[in-house]
């Protein structure tokens, strides 16, 4: 017969390890959130922090709204507020937004987990999952010099165009394991990246032959995270995965790779963008963002009032405004604040 004073003191030390453990979680979500309160409240003169997004990995500016694509779906924030504002009625629901993009028609497109969305007027339209779609989640999303729209997922590459959805392979034998990011360049050459850290690479693909380019041709890792180009047609090719990887530039037939010797925040390369006033930023995944500006480099971080140290996108407003998604929130820089910590 079973002792009834064991089975309580069981009971009481299961009791005791379930309260001991919803406390600790407690504390951490207090501690979180008092650890944010405080960080939002002390970023430099001209900056703000807004939350929620949580976390930001796309952004697109349309007139007025500034439109945030991460892990918490679609969030709508006004641009000279900065306040969240409500997604238009008759919204479909959005997993992690990988990519959105904004095209000559006016047409908002979001690219998530779960498929591809439009919205255009106060007006949703499911693209995929739908009926003859050749993908279901996207990755990346692209309008072409020529109006047509690109998509890039898991293993598939597809365009749309005159009603009309095809997808574009490489030649017999070729595999791209996932397209993450896409580019069209000034020249009107597609660039396609992998972020996939052992079989991914980077894409050229000119609408009529395709190149593979990895390591072996110069690249500083095969995990493809950013393609931009600078008004002076210079190629910038973000690399990287963990701690390893570096940036790339390419330009007039000749590869340079920046590494943090070089004034990199740190290898892994995130995000690559050039201001209106000449400024380079090179966001590392973990280590904040370093500037390039007039021969001078500074590293901004946490300390320095970024939302979060991984900067996934930036985009600059028609008022000079900075807008950084980051893995910790939103950051919002007025054209003329200072940088603390960077001289540039």
């Amino acid at each position: 017969m079973k002792d009834p004073s064991k089975t309580r003191r069981h009971v009481t030390s299961a009791v005791q390890i379930v309260a001991g453990a919803a406390l600790i979680i407690g504390l951490i979500i207090v501690l979180q959130f008092v650890t944010a309160l405080i960080q939002e409240q002390n970023v430099p003169e001209g900056w703000s922090i807004i939350r929620p997004p949580g976390e930001v990995s796309a952004l697109v500016i349309d007139g007025d709204i500034v439109w945030t694509g991460g892990k918490d779906g679609l969030i709508p924030v006004n641009r000279t507020s900065g306040i969240q504002l409500p997604l238009p009625r008759g919204s479909p629901p959005f997993s992690h937004v990988r990519s959105l993009a904004i095209d000559r028609q006016g047409w908002l497109w979001v690219a998530h987990d779960g498929g591809l969305v439009k919205y255009r007027n106060e007006t949703w339209v499911v693209v995929s999952p739908g009926t003859g779609i050749p993908f279901t989640g996207a990755q990346a999303v692209l309008e072409d010099q020529e109006g047509a729209i690109w998509v890039g997922g898991e293993q598939v590459l597809a365009t749309y165009g005159n009603d009309t959805w095809q997808t574009v392979e490489p030649p017999g034998g070729w595999h791209i394991p996932s397209v993450d990011t896409l580019y069209q360049d000034r020249e009107g050459v597609f660039w396609m990246g992998s972020v996939a850290p052992n079989t991914g690479g980077l894409y050229r693909f000119d609408a009529h032959s395709w190149t593979l380019f990895s390591i072996d041709d110069g690249l500083p890792h095969n995990t493809i995270k950013e393609i931009a180009e600078t008004p002076d047609g210079a190629l910038w090719i973000g690399t990287g995965f963990s701690t390893r990887g570096g940036a790339l530039r390419i330009q007039n037939g000749t590869w340079t790779r920046f590494y943090p010797d070089d004034g990199l925040a740190g290898n892994s390369t995130r995000s690559i963008y050039k201001d209106t006033a000449g400024r380079m930023w090179f966001a590392s995944e973990y280590d904040g963002v370093a500037l390039y500006y007039e021969d001078r480099w500074g590293t901004l971080t946490t300390r320095d009032g970024l939302a979060g140290n991984e900067v996934k996108a930036i985009v600059e407003d028609q008022d000079g405004t900075w807008w950084l998604g980051t893995s910790g929130g939103l950051n919002r820089v007025e054209r003329d604040s200072l940088f603390p910590g960077c001289n540039c």
